[in-house]
């Protein structure tokens, strides 16, 4: 099973994001929004699991200590860059956030290939078609607050990927402290 960690949001800063999505859809770019119950911040992205390494990680997951926190989800980007435009995020960044990732990590034994980077993806971008846009419609909410979000706990959530788009199920959650 495909799986990854998250924090999920709150559901008014998913109503807030839900606008901005609903605004990105108008442009009619080559992209797939992602849908307003799936929105999330990604603490670590685990790939292919069996059922025995699911179990394992679960068992280190619990083990997390760690206390609840407020974090805002705010401003606009793009992945890799404004130049070449992939994933159109909305910011996360919180030193808390960071904190969180980087405690669950070093329980589970997973290493990040980049940077962490806390972000909510808002759509993922497969051609060229109207991206200008985009960015202009990026810049317009730059240093929007799409709302704060109480992080009380964080959700292992397995991925099923379909023709549809891809379908998120929990197989764990561990309350905050």
């Amino acid at each position: 099973m495909r799986c990854f960690v998250a924090v999920e949001l709150s559901e008014e800063t998913k109503n807030e994001l839900e606008k901005l999505i609903q605004e990105v859809k108008k442009l009619d770019l080559d992209a797939t929004t992602v849908k307003r119950e799936q929105l999330h911040v990604t603490l670590a992205f685990l790939g292919e699991l069996d059922e025995t390494e699911a179990t394992m990680i679960v068992e280190k997951l619990k083990e997390v200590r760690f206390g609840k926190f407020d974090f805002e989800v705010k401003g606009t980007g793009f992945f890799p860059n404004p130049s070449f435009v992939r994933v159109f995020w909305v910011g996360a960044e919180n030193a808390e956030l960071s904190r969180l990732q980087k405690t669950i990590a070093e329980r589970i034994n997973y290493v990040e290939d980049k940077e962490f980077f806390p972000h909510v993806t808002i759509a993922r971008i497969t051609g060229r078609r109207n991206v200008e846009e985009l960015k202009n419609l990026a810049g317009r909410y730059a240093q929007k607050s799409f709302g704060v979000t109480r992080a009380n706990r964080f959700v292992l959530k397995k991925s099923l990927l379909t023709p549809k788009g891809p379908i998120y199920e929990d197989v764990a959650e561990v309350m905050l402290e």
